[in-house]
Order: structure tokens, then sequence, then C-alpha cells
């Protein structure tokens, strides 16, 4: 019908072509517009509080779409110990070594939250000492062992701490300066808390 009508009136083909290359014309300033926008925007629109807010709710997808896979609740226990939101990480720490209890990096990390957290009522040095243990015998490595050593020494063991300390540097030597500041401290020093 729109042919017939374009050949009993050819003007309507002049208007056709109008509308086309007005579109056309409207599509490609549309475009320019996105990309000077894009251009022109802020380099660290996507830092800070935005990007944290992204993560938690990727990981928080992730959550829900494999609920028995501990790695995500590590990650948004990673996640909130990073932005000092402790008691959120504690619970997610937690979670994930509820899910897999065999994890040393998740233990390790609650151990390290626990030890050195500035809030009193979530410091807990015992409670670290068991987490640092555990991961110690799951992998003996040296970020482990230093977490084992500052445990020991919070509670009192300062003969372990000094020995997991040392242990810690025969296995890492390139941080030789801050596993000996460490073992100074223990020698020397009583912990305050």
């Amino acid at each position: 019908d729109y042919l017939r009508q374009c050949d009993r009136n050819p003007n309507q083909i002049k208007q056709h072509d109008r509308k086309v290359y007005g579109a056309l014309a409207l599509y490609a300033i549309i475009l320019a517009l996105a990309a000077l926008t894009l251009w022109k925007m802020p380099e660290k629109l996507m830092e800070g509080p935005p990007r944290e807010k992204f993560a938690e709710a990727v990981i928080r997808q992730k959550m829900h779409d494999e609920p028995k896979n501990y790695v995500w609740h590590q990650l948004l226990a990673d996640l909130k110990f990073n932005h000092r939101h402790y008691p959120e990480a504690v619970v997610e720490y937690k979670k994930a070594i509820e899910l897999s209890p065999e994890q040393a990096e998740v233990l390790n990390n609650l151990a390290w939250l626990l030890l050195t957290v500035p809030d009193k009522t979530i410091f807990n040095p015992k409670e670290a000492l068991s987490l640092a243990r555990q991961a110690v015998i799951l992998e003996p490595n040296a970020h482990i062992l230093d977490t084992l050593a500052l445990a020991s020494w919070y509670n009192g063991f300062t003969e372990q701490a000094l020995l997991a300390e040392q242990r810690a540097l025969a296995q890492d030597p390139i941080n030789r300066d801050y596993y000996t500041s460490q073992m100074k401290k223990f020698a020397e020093t009583t912990p305050e808390r």
C-alpha cells in the first residue's frame, strides 16, 4: 500500500527520506553526546563508596546463586574488613568457616582481625590463637605463622611467638626487617589491651 501511495504521490518518497535522514542524524547526535559525556566523566567516579557498594552487590548476588560456596563470604568479609566494618567482617568470616572449616586463609584472616581490631568488644586473642593454630596446621606459610606469633604473644606465650616468627622469617627472608622488628617487640614488651 505504501509503495502504491508513493507511486501516486512522489512527494511522499521525499518525506520518507527526510524522516530516515533525520532519525540517522538524531542517532549520530546521541552517540556524539554519549561519547562526550564519557570523555568528560570524572575518572574517579567508581572509586570509594560506589565501588564498594558495587562489589558488595556482586558478591551478594553470587552468595544467592551459590549459597554453599564459602568464597563469597570470605570475599565479603575481606571487603568489610578493608573498609573497617569489623562486626560485619567477623560474621562473614564465621559463615565462611562454617561452610568450609579447613580454609587456612579464612581462619588466618579472622584471627588477624581479632588481634588487630581497634574495637575492644571484638578483640579476642584467645579465639585468635585457636584459629591461628588451625590455620598453621593447614598451611604453615610465613604470613600465617606471623599471625600465630602475634596471637601467641597476646596470650602470654612469648617463646612460642618468637619460634613462630623465626619460622616465618626462614620462609620469607625478603621481609627480614618486619619479622625482626616483631621478634624484638615480642621479646622486649608485653601486650597492652
